[in-house]
């Protein structure tokens, strides 16, 4: 298992954080796998910088392209909290 440091924009990092966001749409250029851990870092675009915030999430499920319309290249995963 594996530990991706993610760059994720405001809207999306804050969903994720409240909880209203359970899943990750990314380029599978790091061959993900099901029990590896995203370390989502929160990146403002205009200051073109990390704000310092960040959250640890599992992945619990992945769906890879072309599976159910997920273009080639990509996935979706599921995210359950990490609490390591």
């Amino acid at each position: 298992m594996a530990e991706h440091d993610l760059k994720c924009w405001p809207v999306p990092f804050d969903a994720t954080e409240r909880g209203e966001k359970r899943f990750e749409f990314r380029k599978n250029d790091r061959c993900y796998m099901v029990g590896d851990t995203l370390v989502l870092r929160r990146w403002d675009p205009h200051s073109e910088s990390y704000t310092g915030r960040w959250l640890r999430r599992r992945v619990t499920y992945i769906t890879r392209g072309p599976e159910f319309g997920c273009p080639v290249g990509y996935c979706v995963m599921s995210l359950g909290i990490d609490h390591g």
